[in-house]
């Protein structure tokens, strides 16, 4: 029996040892977890902040851009209605509209910087993961949408009307479009009261008007479709909550 006293000793103490080393293991992993949550939770609040000015700033871009739609569409619809070859007397507010092509540049340099670094997987929710792709996915569809517009409106419309049309009084700043200027506004004042721009009519004007409100259709399209996908991110913002 004595000569396994020695045995169980040495058993006994790599136990200890083994033990000793798991703890420590299991220490470092509680650490590293608590590391993670409070990392979690500072970058949650960064994420949430960075997708709430999103929101709003998405909320007033689609706003806007269904008035100008619906103007194009009143624009288009103008010239429908006369001969070609006419001038035609429209409000600024209806020519206006060609010359609104916004590009989006969301937020998001919170969450460019998890998915590129990696640590987005410190993300224990995987709804908020893919609400967030989804976004991402929708956002440069709406924007590929508006590029479109966008060089429509500078590559074909813009020296169309400038070749055929007087617009410098349209483009030097007497635009009547209230909603594009702030309330506490230092700058030159517009002067209130209609304002009129003389268009003359032809196919070719018709059918850049045309394309025009096709593609800043499928821009409000999307751009809306966007504003729904980032109140989803933000819905799933209140399970953490």
């Amino acid at each position: 029996v004595s000569k396994k006293i020695p045995w169980v000793r040495v058993l006994a103490e790599g136990a200890v040892i083994v033990g000793s080393i798991l703890l420590a293991f299991a220490i470092d992993a509680a650490w590293d977890t608590r590391n993670d949550r409070v990392e979690e939770a500072e970058e949650l609040t960064r994420l949430e902040a960075e997708f709430q000015a999103n929101y709003a700033e998405f909320s007033e871009d689609v706003e806007l851009g269904d008035t100008f739609h619906r103007e194009v569409t009143d624009l288009l619809a103008l010239l429908d209605s006369s001969a070609d070859g006419t001038r035609i007397v429209a409000p600024d507010s209806l020519v206006s509209s060609l010359l609104f092509a916004p590009i989006w540049e969301p937020e998001a340099a919170v969450y460019g910087a998890l998915v590129t670094s990696g640590r987005i997987r410190l993300l224990r929710n995987r709804e908020l993961i893919e609400a967030m792709a989804t976004w991402e996915s929708r956002v440069s569809n709406t924007q590929e949408n508006q590029r479109r517009a966008r060089a429509l409106y500078v590559d074909e419309i813009l020296p169309y009307l400038r070749r055929d049309n007087d617009i410098v009084g349209l483009l030097s700043g007497r635009l009547n479009v209230p909603s594009l200027v702030p309330s506490d506004s230092t700058g030159p004042s517009i002067p209130s009261g209609p304002r009129e721009t003389t268009l003359l009519n032809t196919p070719e004007l018709r059918n850049l008007v045309a394309q025009f409100r096709l593609f800043s259709g499928l821009a409000q399209r999307s751009a809306r479709r966007a504003l729904v996908d980032t109140e989803a991110v933000l819905a799933e913002f209140d399970s953490y909550h």
